[in-house]
């Protein structure tokens, strides 16, 4: 499966909560983003894993300016399995 996505609708309640899921790295240059912390079309949050050819790992936030990276990235490489 090349393209992989499952969307959770947004709860007025939603405060807190745990997101687990296994991943595995197929082929590509890049790895894979997990998303979460969305409020809106206007703002959400990703973890950026084997991004930037594959070399880095970051959290990135999305708003109506821009991307950003949240913190520092750190360097990483996804094993192709």
């Amino acid at each position: 499966m090349p393209d992989s996505r499952f969307v959770l609708q947004q709860g007025e309640d939603w405060k807190d909560y745990t997101i687990e899921l296994k991943a595995r790295k197929i082929r590509g240059a890049e790895g894979m983003l997990i998303g979460f912390g969305v409020k809106g079309s206007d703002e959400l949050f990703w973890w950026n894993l084997g991004g930037w050819g594959n070399t880095r790992t970051a959290i990135e936030k999305q708003t109506k300016s821009g991307k950003s990276i949240i913190g520092n990235s750190v360097y990483l490489l996804l094993e192709n399995y």
